[in-house]
């Protein structure tokens, strides 16, 4: 990642202080206009903003995601407030995932299409640089996904513009997950200027209930990232909700929409769970239906923003699919605590 992105840390009579955590803010297509207001109400605290703006159609092009007006709205906005802006290029086209970039990766003339087109979009929108974000990979896509990487990182570098990836968070070399096993970290980490690790849903809605993103898993994906890539190319990405289990199926919840349940289920009690460093909320209804709520709050990301700070890692993303616990923001204006 390169220090012009980063907001430096202030001086004070000459002297300098700690630098707060760089934050990312990663911006969703069908809620765009409402994360666009919250950037910019806390714009002081956000250091970099990817809004998630196009998918790869199926001619290899980058084509809007969002509506035309929303997106040059959200644009504009961003760019008013002097943030860098590196938007968010996805396997989606219009409502479907689709096999487009799998199907791209191995073959050479259509990687050169694809590339010229991204370079062009960033040129002609003057983007700092780009987001990728693909989840249709499969593990005999590997090297050819790497070395595409590599051609897009080079020819974004040349016009001076970076590069993220977005990978799927893991604690070791493999992976049981095919989608993932498509993610080389070494390789990646050695072109990108950001690895961002999806570091979420470690319980998710078609799991048994159970913490986003424990502390422990979180510890040890930190670990095995900075095992194989450079500390100051990491970004530890975190969700800013949750979700409601009711008979072994979860449904996401915003922060706000937590605190509402904990209001009916269980009085306002919010338990935190010290093991996974995350708030819950449990009730049985008198038909038998048990609720169980896990979220994220200030709280619970501000002890993962800790570890990253004791794996030498400085970048945090939220993923803004909702509105975070309003004390977020304060967490993150501060330095951060790497003793806390």
């Amino acid at each position: 990642m390169h220090e012009d992105s980063r907001r430096l840390a202030t001086e004070h009579d000459g002297v300098s202080s700690p630098r707060r955590p760089f934050l990312a803010a990663s911006l969703p297509p069908d809620a765009l206009a409402s994360a666009t207001r919250l950037v910019i109400e806390h714009a002081d605290v956000i250091d970099e903003v990817s809004p998630c703006l196009y998918g790869v159609g199926p001619d290899d092009t980058v084509d809007l995601l969002a509506a035309p007006s929303a997106a040059t709205a959200a644009i504009e906005t961003l760019r008013a407030a002097s943030l860098p802006i590196l938007p968010g290029v996805t396997d989606r086209y219009g409502d479907e995932r689709t096999e487009t970039v799998a199907r791209m990766v191995h073959d050479g003339a259509r990687i050169a299409r694809h590339v010229r087109a991204v370079v062009d979009l960033v040129r002609r929108h003057g983007f700092a640089g780009l987001e990728v974000d693909y989840v249709t990979l499969r593990p005999g896509d590997r090297a050819a996904f790497s070395a595409y990487v590599a051609e897009l990182a080079r020819a974004l570098h040349e016009v001076g513009a970076r590069l993220a990836v977005t990978v799927e968070a893991r604690t070791d070399a493999q992976d049981d997950d095919e989608h993932d096993a498509a993610h080389d970290y070494r390789a990646l980490g050695a072109v990108v200027d950001e690895l961002r690790l999806r570091a979420v849903d470690y319980h998710w809605d078609t799991t048994p209930p159970g913490p986003i993103a424990p502390v422990e898993w979180v510890r040890a994906v930190l670990a095995y990232a900075t095992a194989v890539v450079a500390q100051d190319k990491i970004v530890l990405g975190l969700a800013t909700t949750g979700y409601h289990w009711t008979d072994d199926h979860g449904s996401t919840v915003a922060h706000h929409d937590a605190l509402v349940l904990a209001d009916r289920l269980s009085a306002g009690e919010v338990r935190w769970d010290p093991l996974s460093a995350a708030p819950w909320i449990t009730r049985r209804d008198p038909d038998g239906t048990v609720h169980e709520v896990w979220f994220e709050d200030a709280r619970s990301l501000a002890a993962k923003s800790r570890l990253a700070a004791e794996a030498g890692v400085d970048a945090i993303l939220l993923w803004l699919s909702a509105p975070p616990d309003p004390r977020v923001w304060a967490e993150f204006a501060a330095p951060a605590d790497s003793t806390g």
